[in-house]
């Protein structure tokens, strides 16, 4: 989960009732997404916290959750290793897992693991609807 402090790609993840919002510092050019995809084989360091109460990031498919803590920065490293869809397997979100209130169980993101050139392709589309 931690590690060495390496990192290939770094997001930033905010939480807020009852929503994610990732960010991508890439080349110098800051993009947000709802979307949450990560190129296969790169080490990821998700930089965590929360805008407004404690949440939780929990994604079932990495074994992994982290809290999301007002004020708070958590960081949470991992390195994807297969590719996959989260519209079709289910344990690829980004789900709270911390009860944060009436639509707490809306409170999830899919996610995708895409190929570095997919990845790359993807940040540009991003980058011009900005």
């Amino acid at each position: 989960m931690r590690g060495e402090s390496r990192a290939d790609i770094v997001v930033y993840v905010q939480a807020q009732r009852w929503s994610w919002k990732f960010t991508y510092d890439e080349a110098g050019t800051e993009v947000s997404t709802t979307e949450l995809v990560l190129p296969i084989d790169q080490r990821v360091l998700f930089d965590i916290t929360s805008v407004d109460i404690i949440h939780s990031f929990w994604v079932p498919g990495f074994r992994t959750k982290l809290d999301a803590v007002p004020g708070r920065h958590t960081k949470l490293y991992i390195t994807p290793d297969a590719l996959g869809d989260g519209n079709i397997d289910s344990t690829l979100r980004v789900q709270c897992a911390e009860l944060c209130g009436i639509s707490h169980a809306t409170m999830m993101a899919p996610i995708r693991i895409v190929s570095e050139a997919d990845f790359e392709a993807w940040l540009a589309s991003i980058r011009k609807e900005a």
